[in-house]
């Protein structure tokens, strides 16, 4: 645990503030019999499987996010444009979305509308992916490929790519091995022996889209994927000069349309808070701001 106090050199300070103890918990069902045992009063992650159930209480919370979150394949598949393409299409991204009560189109870029200048997504069509699938070399299609993520991710990335693998069995008759890899193992198999294909997620570090795209560039953090795009690296340099929603989407469509990566969609945090905690802000790159918190104990609780 970890307690914070008051910091009196604030610029904003105001004495009497709550004092916040910060607990960390590895489980999330564990978090949540806490938060309903009234033992917190903030609870950072919902899982995505009860939103139904909480949906309609008042300390329920969905806040979007700035991130890239994607399956992407090994270099290897980089020279299998119509197999990603097949497996692009073959995924029923309604169904995914309505799994997950998601306010973002599963398909569709992560990052928030307002750095783009229109939608890029891809979308379910398992007639024509069937048809390329069908037109593949025996061994792409007899071929078992292993799917992985990191087990830094909750439970929801779990559920997710089981879905894929199954989509893709029932769909294609593909044959897929889930691969759920320790937080360090899975980062050391992208640079070493990159798995077919993988469940990534790029957390950007400023609210641009710059800060996502730079990232599959030539010296960024997904360099491991060796897209070699002179598309993408001319939009970085050019953004890097002046951010524009037009060259974002470009880049992106490069990205989806080229099926280097699978887009999964916008990305809500899905959290719980006590409402008599007020004055208290998230903003889109996940940082909370607890500067201004007041505690009012005759503001109605939790259920």
């Amino acid at each position: 645990r970890l307690l914070l106090t008051e910091n009196p050199q604030y610029l904003f300070y105001q004495k009497g503030k709550p004092k916040v103890e910060i607990f960390f918990i590895d489980d999330d069902q564990t978090a949540l019999l806490l938060y309903e045992d009234h033992k917190l009063n903030f609870l950072k992650t919902l899982p995505t499987a009860l939103i139904p159930e909480y949906i309609k209480r008042i300390d329920f919370l969905q806040i979007p996010m700035a991130r890239f979150d994607y399956i992407g394949f090994s270099p290897e598949l980089k020279s299998q444009p119509l197999l990603r393409q097949a497996l692009a299409l073959s995924l029923d991204y309604a169904e995914l979305k309505k799994m997950f009560s998601a306010l973002g189109v599963p398909g569709c870029s992560s990052l928030p509308d307002d750095y783009l200048s229109d939608s890029v997504c891809v979308s379910y069509d398992l007639e024509k992916a069937k048809k390329i699938f069908s037109a593949l070399p025996l061994k792409l299609k007899e071929k078992t490929y292993h799917l992985a993520f990191s087990s830094y991710d909750r439970d929801d990335v779990l559920r997710g790519m089981q879905w894929v693998a199954e989509q893709w069995r029932i769909h294609l008759g593909l044959k897929v091995e889930i691969e759920k890899l320790e937080s360090g193992v899975f980062t050391a198999r992208l640079k070493d022996s990159i798995p077919d294909i993988f469940r990534r997620s790029v957390v950007v570090d400023r609210p641009t889209c710059l800060s996502a795209i730079e990232n599959f560039g030539a010296n960024g953090s997904e360099s491991f994927l060796k897209l070699d795009s002179r598309l993408i690296e001319n939009v970085i340099d050019k953004m890097s000069a002046q951010s524009s929603p037009k060259l974002c989407t470009e880049a992106l469509k490069e990205l989806l349309g080229q099926f280097d990566v699978i887009g999964l969609g916008k990305i809500h945090f899905t959290m719980l808070m006590s409402p008599r905690f007020t004055d208290w802000e998230i903003n889109e790159l996940n940082g909370l701001d607890l500067s201004r918190l007041k505690y009012n104990p005759n503001l109605p609780d939790t259920p």
